[in-house]
């Protein structure tokens, strides 16, 4: 390899691509250049740079090393950016012939089949790239949506437990797995993730863990347990979300308290905290009631906002 020519990788390697590009430029007027890598190199540069050119550089390397699985996934993703969807996925077909076992193009074949509504084509493609590669976080993200989508819950959760089974620091794929626990009943399991997650994230993300075990109280009907992890929660966060879920919770609590119980069955029932015994209503601010409705759309808000943090937060 030329020095001009590894020098546009390493600058390459840098993510100056402008300056790629010119070495690159450079290299191949070189007595003896490379022809193939260092149009690749110009490629690739184009490519991020978001140049058309990137497309006949690639395809000219197609052309000289036709066996090249790589030279085809460039290809493949130059024509997908140009909006020429169909050729691009001729060229990822190309490359996945010559490389079976390359989970990248298999996602970017199930994203295509998505983008043209053929769904069974999309979960083929994504569910190979899960097996031969569970920890790409684009395949199995896509595949748990997919299947999500259609309802098919359990399908997904088999796939986010695997996911998480493989990384168990992945708090995406606890997230997922508490998600799909919910939506399919399995309520001591979602609370199993839960108290995992509440261990995982970062203490600045802990109150939607506390959130999700709130959930799964609601959907017991445990209003007691509901209360006391509530109550928990506005120890530590002050939003009018918490305030909310206290006010639902405790209300809820007293109104399921028979009459032949006694003060101290009332007691137990209602007051806990890590430090101390609190009465409830010693936390409560007067408002209003929240409906049930109410306290849901509060909870699947809680959920959605907890995983775009963490999707934004990958994306950096």
């Amino acid at each position: 390899m030329s020095e001009s020519l590894k020098h546009a990788r390493e600058l390459y390697a840098a993510g100056d691509f402008q300056s790629t590009l010119v070495a690159a430029r450079a290299a191949l007027e070189e007595d003896g250049a490379d022809r193939a890598e260092c149009l690749r190199e110009m490629g690739k540069a184009c490519l991020e740079l978001g140049l058309p050119e990137a497309v006949d550089h690639l395809q000219r390397v197609c052309e000289l090393q036709p066996d090249d699985a790589s030279a085809w996934r460039d290809l493949g993703d130059a024509l997908a950016t140009e909006g020429r969807l169909a050729e691009a996925v001729r060229a990822w077909e190309t490359g996945v012939t010559l490389r079976p076992e390359d989970s990248g193009m298999h996602v970017s074949l199930g994203h295509a089949a998505l983008a043209t509504g053929d769904t069974d084509e999309a979960m083929s493609h994504l569910k190979y790239a899960t097996q031969i590669a569970p920890r790409n976080r684009s395949a199995t993200l896509s595949l748990v949506d997919l299947y999500r989508e259609h309802e098919r819950f359990d399908d997904a959760l088999g796939v986010a437990r695997a996911v998480w089974d493989s990384a168990p620091d992945d708090v995406l794929a606890g997230m997922d797995v508490a998600e799909l626990c919910l939506a399919v009943n399995a309520l001591d399991a979602a609370q199993e993730a839960y108290e995992r997650l509440l261990k995982l994230d970062e203490e600045a993300h802990d109150i939607y863990a506390r959130y999700g075990l709130i959930d799964v109280a609601l959907r017991s009907q445990d209003w007691a347990r509901g209360s006391e992890l509530a109550a928990a929660a506005a120890r530590v966060d002050s939003s009018s979300r918490t305030s909310q879920l206290l006010t639902f919770f405790a209300d809820r609590a007293f109104s399921s308290i028979e009459p032949s119980q006694t003060s101290a069955d009332v007691g137990a029932a209602l007051v806990a905290s890590q430090s101390g015994v609190f009465a409830l209503p010693a936390l409560l601010e007067p408002q209003e009631i929240p409906s049930l409705s109410d306290v849901e759309r509060s909870l699947a808000e809680a959920r959605f906002e907890h995983r775009r943090m963490h999707v934004e937060a990958g994306a950096l």
